[in-house]
Protein backbone atom coordinates (compact mmCIF):
# COMPACT_ATOMS: atom_id res chain seq x y z
CA UNK A 1 0.00 0.00 0.00
CA UNK A 2 2.67 2.31 0.93
CA UNK A 3 4.43 1.49 -2.51
CA UNK A 4 1.44 2.67 -4.13
CA UNK A 5 0.64 5.79 -2.68
CA UNK A 6 4.32 6.89 -3.30
CA UNK A 7 4.15 5.64 -6.81
CA UNK A 8 0.82 8.02 -7.27
CA UNK A 9 2.19 10.93 -5.08
CA UNK A 10 5.25 10.87 -7.48
CA UNK A 11 3.03 10.29 -10.88
CA UNK A 12 1.15 13.62 -9.71
CA UNK A 13 4.47 15.46 -8.71
CA UNK A 14 5.45 14.95 -12.06
CA UNK A 15 2.45 15.61 -14.04
CA UNK A 16 2.57 19.10 -11.74
CA UNK A 17 6.01 19.77 -12.98
CA UNK A 18 4.97 19.14 -16.59
CA UNK A 19 2.32 22.01 -16.39
CA UNK A 20 5.72 24.33 -15.94
CA UNK A 21 7.73 22.78 -18.88
CA UNK A 22 9.46 25.21 -21.02
CA UNK A 23 9.92 24.51 -24.61
CA UNK A 24 13.57 24.74 -25.92
CA UNK A 25 15.11 25.25 -29.16
CA UNK A 26 17.95 23.76 -29.67
CA UNK A 27 20.65 25.16 -32.49
CA UNK A 28 24.50 24.47 -31.30
CA UNK A 29 27.28 23.83 -33.18
CA UNK A 30 30.66 23.28 -32.39
CA UNK A 31 34.16 22.59 -34.07
CA UNK A 32 36.99 20.63 -32.50
CA UNK A 33 40.63 20.40 -33.13
CA UNK A 34 41.79 16.61 -33.53
CA UNK A 35 45.16 17.12 -33.15
CA UNK A 36 46.67 14.84 -30.83
CA UNK A 37 43.66 13.06 -30.42
CA UNK A 38 43.75 8.88 -30.84
CA UNK A 39 39.88 8.49 -29.54
CA UNK A 40 36.63 9.81 -29.91
CA UNK A 41 33.79 8.70 -27.47
CA UNK A 42 30.25 9.69 -28.88
CA UNK A 43 28.48 9.43 -25.45
CA UNK A 44 25.14 10.55 -26.69
CA UNK A 45 22.81 8.41 -24.08
CA UNK A 46 19.66 9.53 -22.59
CA UNK A 47 20.08 11.79 -18.91
CA UNK A 48 20.26 9.69 -15.89
CA UNK A 49 16.89 9.89 -14.06
CA UNK A 50 14.61 8.20 -11.83
CA UNK A 51 10.49 7.97 -12.12
CA UNK A 52 11.42 9.31 -15.74
CA UNK A 53 8.33 10.06 -18.68
CA UNK A 54 10.44 10.46 -21.44
CA UNK A 55 9.24 11.05 -25.07
CA UNK A 56 12.19 12.53 -26.57
CA UNK A 57 13.27 11.05 -29.90
CA UNK A 58 16.95 11.85 -30.92
CA UNK A 59 18.67 10.74 -34.00
CA UNK A 60 21.69 10.88 -34.27
CA UNK A 61 24.39 10.24 -37.21
CA UNK A 62 27.77 10.09 -37.53
CA UNK A 63 29.59 10.67 -41.06
CA UNK A 64 33.04 10.33 -42.02
CA UNK A 65 33.29 12.73 -45.17
CA UNK A 66 34.61 16.32 -43.21
CA UNK A 67 37.58 17.97 -43.98
CA UNK A 68 40.86 19.57 -42.78
CA UNK A 69 41.69 18.56 -39.31
CA UNK A 70 38.17 19.53 -37.29
CA UNK A 71 35.95 17.59 -35.61
CA UNK A 72 32.42 19.58 -36.38
CA UNK A 73 29.18 18.90 -34.16
CA UNK A 74 25.73 20.50 -34.43
CA UNK A 75 22.67 19.86 -32.18
CA UNK A 76 19.31 20.88 -33.43
CA UNK A 77 15.61 20.34 -32.25
CA UNK A 78 12.42 21.47 -30.67
CA UNK A 79 11.57 19.86 -26.88
CA UNK A 80 9.38 20.60 -24.20
CA UNK A 81 11.27 19.62 -20.56
CA UNK A 82 10.68 20.27 -16.57
CA UNK A 83 13.90 20.72 -16.16
CA UNK A 84 16.43 22.62 -17.94
CA UNK A 85 19.47 21.17 -17.07
CA UNK A 86 18.44 18.11 -18.29
CA UNK A 87 18.03 19.74 -22.17
CA UNK A 88 20.80 18.46 -24.85
CA UNK A 89 23.78 20.17 -24.76
CA UNK A 90 26.92 19.94 -26.25
CA UNK A 91 29.65 18.88 -23.68
CA UNK A 92 33.13 18.27 -25.13
CA UNK A 93 35.44 16.74 -22.65
CA UNK A 94 39.43 16.22 -23.52
CA UNK A 95 41.10 13.53 -21.55
CA UNK A 96 44.87 12.92 -22.68
CA UNK A 97 44.27 11.75 -25.97
CA UNK A 98 40.75 11.39 -25.98
CA UNK A 99 37.86 13.61 -26.77
CA UNK A 100 34.68 12.85 -25.11
CA UNK A 101 31.43 14.23 -26.64
CA UNK A 102 28.07 14.04 -24.67
CA UNK A 103 24.69 15.84 -24.78
CA UNK A 104 23.54 14.87 -21.17
CA UNK A 105 25.39 15.65 -18.36
CA UNK A 106 27.18 12.77 -16.28
CA UNK A 107 27.63 13.95 -13.04
CA UNK A 108 23.54 14.49 -12.12
CA UNK A 109 20.86 12.08 -11.65
CA UNK A 110 17.28 13.33 -12.02
CA UNK A 111 14.04 12.84 -10.32
CA UNK A 112 10.90 13.57 -11.62
CA UNK A 113 12.49 14.24 -15.04
CA UNK A 114 9.88 14.54 -18.28
CA UNK A 115 10.63 15.66 -21.39
CA UNK A 116 9.59 15.31 -25.25
CA UNK A 117 9.76 16.73 -28.57
CA UNK A 118 12.86 15.41 -31.38
CA UNK A 119 16.22 16.77 -31.88
CA UNK A 120 18.92 15.52 -34.07
CA UNK A 121 22.68 15.34 -33.29
CA UNK A 122 25.38 15.28 -36.06
CA UNK A 123 29.16 14.44 -35.89
CA UNK A 124 31.27 15.37 -39.27
CA UNK A 125 34.93 13.55 -38.61
CA UNK A 126 37.60 14.76 -41.15
CA UNK A 127 38.76 11.92 -42.98
CA UNK A 128 41.95 12.56 -41.98
CA UNK A 129 41.21 11.12 -38.65
CA UNK A 130 42.18 7.45 -38.64
CA UNK A 131 42.12 7.08 -34.65
CA UNK A 132 39.29 4.98 -32.92
CA UNK A 133 35.62 5.93 -32.50
CA UNK A 134 32.82 4.42 -29.59
CA UNK A 135 29.44 5.57 -29.61
CA UNK A 136 27.03 5.07 -27.31
CA UNK A 137 23.38 5.83 -27.33
CA UNK A 138 20.77 4.73 -25.16
CA UNK A 139 17.36 5.59 -27.10
CA UNK A 140 16.82 6.63 -30.54
CA UNK A 141 18.26 5.93 -34.28
CA UNK A 142 21.89 6.03 -35.05
CA UNK A 143 23.61 6.41 -38.60
CA UNK A 144 27.41 5.76 -39.54
CA UNK A 145 28.11 6.37 -42.85
CA UNK A 146 31.54 6.88 -44.80
CA UNK A 147 33.64 6.03 -41.58
CA UNK A 148 37.24 4.94 -42.14
CA UNK A 149 39.62 4.50 -38.81
CA UNK A 150 41.40 1.78 -36.74
CA UNK A 151 38.57 0.28 -34.80
CA UNK A 152 34.67 1.35 -34.60
CA UNK A 153 31.96 0.63 -31.51
CA UNK A 154 29.24 1.56 -32.06
CA UNK A 155 26.39 0.29 -29.38
CA UNK A 156 23.01 0.92 -29.01
CA UNK A 157 20.43 -0.38 -25.96
CA UNK A 158 17.35 0.96 -27.80
CA UNK A 159 17.20 2.17 -31.32
CA UNK A 160 17.23 0.92 -34.87
CA UNK A 161 20.85 1.50 -35.82
CA UNK A 162 22.21 1.84 -39.94
CA UNK A 163 26.51 1.65 -40.88
CA UNK A 164 27.26 2.15 -44.23
CA UNK A 165 30.74 2.73 -46.23
CA UNK A 166 32.84 2.15 -43.69
CA UNK A 167 36.25 0.74 -43.97
CA UNK A 168 38.53 -0.07 -40.05
CA UNK A 169 40.60 -2.41 -39.05
CA UNK A 170 37.61 -3.76 -36.31
CA UNK A 171 34.20 -2.98 -36.16
CA UNK A 172 31.66 -4.15 -33.59
CA UNK A 173 28.00 -3.03 -33.51
CA UNK A 174 25.94 -4.16 -30.59
CA UNK A 175 22.10 -3.82 -30.59
CA UNK A 176 20.20 -4.68 -27.16
CA UNK A 177 16.45 -3.87 -29.13
CA UNK A 178 16.24 -2.20 -32.33
CA UNK A 179 16.89 -3.23 -36.37
CA UNK A 180 20.03 -3.07 -37.92
CA UNK A 181 20.71 -2.33 -41.62
CA UNK A 182 24.36 -2.15 -42.64
CA UNK A 183 26.00 -2.58 -45.92
CA UNK A 184 29.12 -2.32 -47.38
CA UNK A 185 31.43 -3.02 -44.45
CA UNK A 186 35.25 -3.76 -44.61
CA UNK A 187 37.02 -5.12 -42.21
CA UNK A 188 41.05 -5.26 -42.13
CA UNK A 189 40.57 -7.80 -39.42
CA UNK A 190 37.31 -8.60 -37.30
CA UNK A 191 33.69 -7.74 -37.82
CA UNK A 192 31.33 -8.43 -34.89
CA UNK A 193 27.73 -8.02 -35.03
CA UNK A 194 25.62 -8.75 -31.83
CA UNK A 195 21.70 -8.25 -31.95
CA UNK A 196 19.55 -9.14 -28.43
CA UNK A 197 16.53 -8.81 -30.14
CA UNK A 198 15.45 -7.46 -33.60
CA UNK A 199 16.03 -7.59 -37.29
CA UNK A 200 19.75 -7.92 -38.89
CA UNK A 201 19.46 -6.94 -42.79
CA UNK A 202 23.02 -6.91 -43.71
CA UNK A 203 23.92 -6.34 -47.42
CA UNK A 204 28.19 -6.74 -48.56
CA UNK A 205 30.57 -8.02 -45.48
CA UNK A 206 34.07 -8.34 -46.05
CA UNK A 207 36.64 -9.17 -43.43
CA UNK A 208 39.34 -11.58 -42.13
CA UNK A 209 36.97 -12.83 -39.06
CA UNK A 210 33.31 -12.54 -39.20
CA UNK A 211 30.68 -13.04 -36.45
CA UNK A 212 27.47 -12.41 -36.38
CA UNK A 213 24.83 -13.46 -33.25
CA UNK A 214 20.91 -12.61 -33.02
CA UNK A 215 19.16 -13.87 -29.62
CA UNK A 216 15.94 -12.89 -31.50
CA UNK A 217 15.49 -12.07 -34.84
CA UNK A 218 16.00 -12.77 -38.00
CA UNK A 219 19.26 -12.57 -39.99
CA UNK A 220 19.38 -11.62 -43.89
CA UNK A 221 22.68 -11.39 -45.54
CA UNK A 222 23.41 -10.23 -49.16
CA UNK A 223 27.34 -10.94 -49.97
CA UNK A 224 29.68 -12.42 -46.71
CA UNK A 225 33.16 -13.20 -47.76
CA UNK A 226 35.74 -13.65 -44.92
CA UNK A 227 39.10 -14.87 -45.37
CA UNK A 228 39.58 -17.07 -42.35
CA UNK A 229 36.60 -17.93 -40.19
CA UNK A 230 32.62 -17.01 -40.34
CA UNK A 231 30.09 -17.38 -37.78
CA UNK A 232 26.36 -16.51 -38.15
CA UNK A 233 24.10 -17.87 -34.80
CA UNK A 234 20.58 -17.03 -34.14
CA UNK A 235 19.04 -18.15 -31.34
CA UNK A 236 15.71 -17.93 -32.63
CA UNK A 237 15.22 -16.64 -36.08
CA UNK A 238 15.95 -17.54 -39.52
CA UNK A 239 19.16 -17.06 -41.18
CA UNK A 240 19.22 -15.99 -45.48
CA UNK A 241 22.52 -15.26 -47.17
CA UNK A 242 22.69 -14.93 -51.25
CA UNK A 243 26.42 -15.73 -50.20
CA UNK A 244 28.90 -16.62 -47.95
CA UNK A 245 32.24 -17.52 -48.83
CA UNK A 246 35.04 -18.02 -46.20
CA UNK A 247 38.23 -20.43 -44.95
CA UNK A 248 35.90 -21.94 -42.20
CA UNK A 249 32.16 -21.44 -41.72
CA UNK A 250 29.50 -22.11 -39.07
CA UNK A 251 26.29 -20.88 -39.34
CA UNK A 252 23.67 -21.94 -36.91
CA UNK A 253 19.55 -21.79 -35.84
CA UNK A 254 18.02 -23.13 -32.56
CA UNK A 255 14.46 -22.37 -34.32
CA UNK A 256 14.63 -21.43 -37.81
CA UNK A 257 15.13 -22.17 -41.67
CA UNK A 258 19.06 -21.76 -43.13
CA UNK A 259 18.65 -20.70 -46.82
CA UNK A 260 22.07 -19.59 -48.51
CA UNK A 261 21.84 -19.74 -52.43
CA UNK A 262 25.77 -19.92 -53.23
CA UNK A 263 28.11 -21.57 -50.31
CA UNK A 264 32.18 -22.05 -50.75
CA UNK A 265 34.24 -22.99 -47.80
CA UNK A 266 36.80 -25.85 -46.92
CA UNK A 267 36.07 -26.32 -43.70
CA UNK A 268 31.90 -25.71 -43.22
CA UNK A 269 29.43 -26.81 -40.41
CA UNK A 270 25.69 -26.09 -40.54
CA UNK A 271 23.11 -26.76 -37.93
CA UNK A 272 19.66 -26.42 -37.23
CA UNK A 273 18.05 -27.48 -34.29
CA UNK A 274 14.45 -26.87 -35.80
CA UNK A 275 14.02 -25.93 -39.35
CA UNK A 276 15.17 -26.54 -42.55
CA UNK A 277 18.37 -26.14 -44.92
CA UNK A 278 18.37 -25.08 -48.21
CA UNK A 279 21.75 -24.60 -50.16
CA UNK A 280 21.36 -23.23 -54.00
CA UNK A 281 24.71 -24.33 -54.52
CA UNK A 282 27.46 -25.71 -51.99
CA UNK A 283 31.51 -26.11 -52.07
CA UNK A 284 33.27 -27.47 -49.70
CA UNK A 285 35.96 -29.47 -49.03
CA UNK A 286 34.12 -30.56 -45.98
CA UNK A 287 31.17 -29.96 -44.84
CA UNK A 288 28.64 -30.96 -41.98
CA UNK A 289 25.29 -30.78 -42.02
CA UNK A 290 23.08 -31.70 -38.83
CA UNK A 291 18.91 -31.09 -38.53
CA UNK A 292 17.30 -31.96 -35.48
CA UNK A 293 13.92 -31.64 -37.23
CA UNK A 294 13.44 -30.33 -40.17
CA UNK A 295 14.35 -30.98 -44.13
CA UNK A 296 17.39 -30.76 -46.35
CA UNK A 297 17.38 -29.68 -49.73
CA UNK A 298 20.04 -28.75 -52.12
CA UNK A 299 20.43 -28.02 -55.44
CA UNK A 300 24.03 -28.51 -56.11
CA UNK A 301 26.44 -29.95 -53.90
CA UNK A 302 30.68 -30.27 -54.46
CA UNK A 303 32.69 -31.53 -51.58
CA UNK A 304 35.45 -33.95 -50.51
CA UNK A 305 33.87 -34.96 -47.56
CA UNK A 306 30.12 -34.03 -46.66
CA UNK A 307 28.45 -35.47 -43.47
CA UNK A 308 24.65 -35.55 -43.55
CA UNK A 309 22.80 -36.33 -40.04
CA UNK A 310 18.98 -35.46 -39.97
CA UNK A 311 15.79 -36.61 -38.95
CA UNK A 312 13.66 -35.32 -41.27
CA UNK A 313 13.53 -35.41 -45.48
CA UNK A 314 16.40 -35.17 -47.75
CA UNK A 315 16.64 -34.18 -51.07
CA UNK A 316 20.52 -33.37 -52.98
CA UNK A 317 19.41 -32.49 -56.54
CA UNK A 318 23.58 -32.63 -58.45
CA UNK A 319 26.06 -33.98 -56.48
CA UNK A 320 29.86 -34.51 -56.74
CA UNK A 321 31.92 -36.15 -54.05
CA UNK A 322 32.27 -38.43 -50.71
CA UNK A 323 28.54 -38.32 -49.38
CA UNK A 324 27.75 -40.16 -45.39
CA UNK A 325 24.33 -39.56 -44.96
CA UNK A 326 22.52 -40.58 -41.63
CA UNK A 327 18.57 -40.12 -41.16
CA UNK A 328 16.05 -41.25 -38.44
CA UNK A 329 13.18 -40.31 -40.18
CA UNK A 330 12.75 -39.44 -43.87
CA UNK A 331 13.22 -39.86 -47.44
CA UNK A 332 16.73 -39.47 -49.43
CA UNK A 333 16.33 -38.28 -52.71
CA UNK A 334 19.94 -38.21 -54.06
CA UNK A 335 21.46 -37.20 -57.92
CA UNK A 336 25.11 -37.68 -58.83
CA UNK A 337 26.52 -36.15 -61.56
CA UNK A 338 30.01 -37.71 -61.35
CA UNK A 339 30.01 -41.04 -59.18
CA UNK A 340 33.66 -40.31 -58.35
CA UNK A 341 34.12 -41.04 -54.28
CA UNK A 342 32.27 -43.20 -51.68
CA UNK A 343 28.44 -42.83 -50.93
CA UNK A 344 27.10 -44.42 -47.73
CA UNK A 345 23.24 -43.71 -46.13
CA UNK A 346 21.84 -45.27 -43.89
CA UNK A 347 18.39 -44.81 -42.29
CA UNK A 348 16.54 -45.61 -39.84
CA UNK A 349 13.27 -45.35 -41.59
CA UNK A 350 12.22 -44.05 -44.91
CA UNK A 351 12.69 -44.46 -48.30
CA UNK A 352 16.43 -44.32 -50.45
CA UNK A 353 16.19 -43.07 -54.53
CA UNK A 354 19.54 -42.59 -55.92
CA UNK A 355 20.53 -41.26 -59.67
CA UNK A 356 23.93 -41.93 -61.04
CA UNK A 357 25.29 -41.49 -64.64
CA UNK A 358 24.56 -44.46 -66.53
CA UNK A 359 28.35 -45.29 -67.26
CA UNK A 360 29.55 -45.76 -63.48
CA UNK A 361 31.26 -47.78 -62.00
CA UNK A 362 30.96 -49.19 -58.33
CA UNK A 363 30.56 -51.72 -56.15
CA UNK A 364 27.30 -51.73 -54.65
CA UNK A 365 25.67 -53.19 -51.62
CA UNK A 366 21.82 -52.90 -50.80
CA UNK A 367 19.87 -53.49 -47.67
CA UNK A 368 16.46 -53.13 -46.22
CA UNK A 369 14.55 -54.84 -43.41
CA UNK A 370 11.00 -53.95 -44.67
CA UNK A 371 10.90 -52.80 -48.42
CA UNK A 372 11.51 -53.64 -52.05
CA UNK A 373 14.74 -52.80 -54.29
CA UNK A 374 14.84 -51.65 -57.93
CA UNK A 375 18.14 -51.13 -59.29
CA UNK A 376 18.51 -49.98 -63.41
CA UNK A 377 21.98 -50.90 -63.22
CA UNK A 378 23.11 -54.83 -63.89
CA UNK A 379 24.78 -56.18 -60.83
CA UNK A 380 27.10 -58.84 -60.41
CA UNK A 381 26.81 -60.62 -57.08
CA UNK A 382 24.56 -62.64 -54.76
CA UNK A 383 21.42 -61.95 -52.38
CA UNK A 384 21.54 -63.11 -48.58
CA UNK A 385 19.21 -63.04 -45.97
CA UNK A 386 15.69 -64.00 -47.79
CA UNK A 387 16.41 -61.06 -50.73
CA UNK A 388 17.05 -58.46 -47.26
CA UNK A 389 20.81 -57.49 -48.86
CA UNK A 390 22.44 -57.33 -52.25
CA UNK A 391 26.10 -57.37 -52.54
CA UNK A 392 27.80 -56.89 -55.98
CA UNK A 393 29.27 -54.69 -58.58
CA UNK A 394 28.53 -52.74 -61.68
CA UNK A 395 30.63 -52.04 -64.87
CA UNK A 396 33.32 -53.45 -62.98
CA UNK A 397 33.05 -52.05 -59.97
CA UNK A 398 35.00 -49.45 -58.29
CA UNK A 399 33.29 -46.61 -55.74
CA UNK A 400 31.80 -48.12 -53.03
CA UNK A 401 27.90 -47.34 -52.83
CA UNK A 402 26.45 -48.79 -49.44
CA UNK A 403 22.37 -48.01 -49.17
CA UNK A 404 20.44 -48.93 -46.17
CA UNK A 405 17.13 -48.32 -44.72
CA UNK A 406 15.31 -50.88 -41.68
CA UNK A 407 12.16 -49.47 -42.93
CA UNK A 408 11.87 -48.47 -46.70
CA UNK A 409 12.09 -48.70 -50.39
CA UNK A 410 15.58 -48.41 -52.05
CA UNK A 411 15.95 -47.39 -55.64
CA UNK A 412 18.76 -47.28 -57.58
CA UNK A 413 18.24 -45.70 -60.97
CA UNK A 414 20.38 -44.53 -63.82
CA UNK A 415 20.19 -40.92 -64.53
Amino acid sequence: MKKNILLIVSLLLIGGQMLNAGSYNLNERETVDLSGIDEILFDLRGPKCALCVNSLDIFSSLLGEGSGNDLVLSLEGDITSNRRKAVPDLIIDKTGRTLVIRIFTDERTFFGLSQRGKARFEGLIPSSFTGDIKAQVSSGEISVQSIQVNNLVVESSSGDMSVEDTVCDRISLELSSGDLEADQLITREALLIKSSSGELNLGTLNGETIDIKASSGDINIGTLMASESTEVNSSSGEISADQITSSQTLVKTSSGTIGINLLETLDGALYATSGDIILGSAEAVKLDIELSSGDLKIAELIGDRTFVKTTGKGEIENARGALKYRGSSGDVFLGVTDLNASIDIDLSSGDINLIAPGNSSFDIYMDTSSGDKRSDFDILGKINNGDDEIEGTVNGGGISVVLKTSSGDIKLLKD
